[in-house]
């Protein structure tokens, strides 16, 4: 009866039904990876092909985060910003300074892996320079989750209809009531450069700095997207923040 409904109403929107309208806008991306190689390969191998371009920070010493850049064809910035512990922050600023980069920025975890529909919901949402936009992750605590899904994937979008939220618990999202609530947090924001202020640099690790930066825009300018879960994956089961002073996970693979 529900479908049957849907199927019935009154196209008044001028879209052809089960096409994304599109807009053709450049979209680049950054993503921060010190000690992670073994999981940034996964992140490269799902999500680098809804950017533009897409570059990824870490520290001039880490050659296996390197040599997986070079396998995936993907660019390297190499920075010392990053300190003595993970000062995500100035990492990032410093990588926004090398690119240039003069429109829709995206930045993912390396720990983050996209739907292969990522770019066709970007381009059809209409994006607006003025707002920052976050989504939903799905939490996978282990690599045979991931190897398993995939060997026999369900679709997160189905039939034109659903938004399928039950493939995997869904991580929290955050909320300030004093900044009118909602925050897109940092494992993945995407906003227009003329209208970010930069991240703070007086973090030295990844905690913080993300909320920050959404603090900056009022309430009605987070927007969130719920076409796109992500898939967070970890190594093992983590606490939040397990690696956020650097590596303490085991290695992303199958024994």
């Amino acid at each position: 009866m529900y479908d049957n409904d849907l199927e019935n109403l009154e196209n008044t929107s001028g879209i052809t039904p089960g096409v994304w309208p599109q807009k053709n806008i450049r979209i680049d991306a950054l993503t921060t990876c010190v000690g992670l190689s073994d999981i940034l390969s996964w992140m490269l191998l799902f999500s680098k092909s809804a950017f533009d371009r897409l570059v990824v920070v870490t520290k001039p010493t880490d050659t296996d985060t390197i040599r997986v850049c070079d396998f995936h064809n993907v660019e390297v910035f190499k920075t010392e910003a990053f300190g003595e512990r993970f000062n995500k922050g100035r990492a990032i600023n410093a990588c926004l300074a090398y690119m240039q980069p003069k429109g829709f920025v995206a930045h993912c975890d390396c720990d983050i892996l996209l739907p292969n529909h990522t770019r066709k919901v970007l381009q059809s949402i209409g994006l607006q320079e003025d707002c920052i936009y976050g989504f939903d992750r799905y939490t996978l605590k282990t690599p045979k989750q991931l190897f398993n899904f995939i060997s026999q994937p369900k679709p997160f979008l189905e039939s034109n209809v659903y938004i399928h939220t039950d493939r995997f618990p869904i991580g929290a999202r955050v909320y300030k009531s004093e900044y009118g609530g909602y925050l897109p947090i940092g494992f993945a924001q995407i906003w227009h450069m003329s209208h970010f202020k930069g991240y703070e640099e007086i973090h030295e690790t990844a905690a913080r700095g993300d909320m920050r930066v959404s603090m900056t825009y009022p309430r009605n300018k987070r927007i969130f997207i719920p076409e796109i879960i992500a898939l967070h994956i970890e190594s093992e089961p983590s606490p939040v923040g397990y690696n956020w002073e650097g590596r303490k996970s085991r290695p992303y693979i199958i024994e």
